[in-house]
């Protein structure tokens, strides 16, 4: 056993009794991290941007489902005093007649006396 085996790990050792090129297996290593950092940066980017499209529909949708209830409630608004207004005409009428007799009665009973 040489030295450069006393100070290298067993499984390199191994490798290199199994007739492996260590340093070529080291090189083809390193690049297929460098390869897969490289596709998980591109990928991640990929999802962070798409991630960002989608937030920024959503925050449309979202305004734009506000805007949609603000003007439903507008509407609601305008109905329910649109509604009132039309009651309150309906019975104002019924509401000034008994006035109206009751002033009439007062001028006949004061003609009267």
């Amino acid at each position: 056993m040489t030295e450069d085996q006393n100070t290298q790990p067993k499984w390199v050792n191994d490798l290199k009794e199994w007739g492996i090129d260590v340093e070529a297996f080291d090189a083809r290593w390193e690049k297929a991290g460098t390869d897969a950092q490289a596709q998980f940066q591109e990928v991640l980017a990929n999802a962070q941007a798409e991630y960002e499209s989608d937030k920024s529909n959503f925050e449309a949708k979202v305004n734009e489902f506000r805007e949609d209830v603000g003007e439903f409630v507008a509407q609601m608004n305008t109905a329910w005093d649109e509604m009132v207004t039309s009651i309150m005409q309906e019975l104002k009428p019924a509401t000034e007649a008994p006035e109206a007799i009751d002033t009439e009665d007062n001028a006949t009973s004061d003609t009267e006396g």
